[in-house]
């Protein structure tokens, strides 16, 4: 299967027939996609990336600030730092500018400027340590 995203709609191309018998070629699904989107709007073209692959990035709030700027829309919330985390939740934007976590009222807003693993104030990005062995 491949995927291609782009910030409107996602098209997905599936080797096989699908249940409701539509099949179309990798060139005229390409076709089509070139005539929807242009080169800029184009985010993402993979086949088969493994779910390991991405590592979904993890904010907190420790210092108690009134915003976190992330250069992420999709993330997880902890809260604080281990101990006093809360349960890791998952957050979405979608197309909106900014996302309050329904947890600890940490107002999340989306910067562009920002890498998806970034953050304003840099101190609320959580990096998971390894357990010892």
């Amino acid at each position: 299967m491949i995927e291609l995203k782009c910030r409107s709609e996602i098209f997905v191309y599936r080797m096989s027939t699908s249940k409701a018998g539509l099949h179309f070629s990798r060139d005229a699904l390409w076709s089509f996609i070139q005539k929807r989107v242009t080169s800029e709007t184009l985010i993402c073209c993979n086949e088969k990336r493994a779910m390991s692959d991405h590592q979904t990035p993890h904010f907190h709030n420790d210092p108690g600030v009134p915003m976190v700027e992330i250069g992420a829309r999709e993330f997880m919330c902890i809260g604080a730092t281990p101990p006093q985390d809360h349960p890791h939740i998952y957050l979405d934007m979608g197309s909106e500018p900014e996302i309050v976590c329904s947890y600890c009222s940490t107002l999340f807003r989306y910067n562009p400027a920002l890498h998806a693993n970034e953050a304003k104030p840099a101190i609320c990005i959580w990096h998971d340590t390894p357990a010892l062995s």
